[in-house]
């Protein structure tokens, strides 16, 4: 059986308070696989509100995520996410995402 390891490094903080910049300064300098899990949040929450679907709906909101293909692309040490097969543009990190993404999170 063949053991891959991994290092995994979690970055915990407040909005704003600079997690994705040093996470990934830390895997530049340590050569490690950059993988932002709250872009993941964040692009399913754009793509739940394009579909004005309430997050207080969880029917809605079962039913439309059963309807997004969520995957990764790897780019040098970064995985990104993908949404129906397209990686997500700045749109994830706009106030309005902000705003609800610990919404539909929960």
């Amino acid at each position: 059986m063949n053991k891959s390891k991994f290092i995994i490094v979690a970055v915990d903080g407040g909005a704003a308070a600079g997690k994705s910049s040093t996470s990934r300064a830390l895997s530049q300098r340590f050569g490690l696989m950059h993988v932002d899990t709250g872009s993941f949040y964040r692009a399913t929450t754009l793509k739940l509100m394009e579909a004005a679907v309430s997050h207080e709906d969880e029917a809605a909101v079962s039913d439309a995520l059963s309807k997004i293909t969520i995957g990764t692309s790897i780019s040098g040490n970064t995985a990104h996410i993908t949404v129906d097969g397209r990686i997500p543009n700045a749109s994830i990190r706009s106030q309005a995402v902000n705003e609800k993404v610990s919404k539909y999170a929960a």
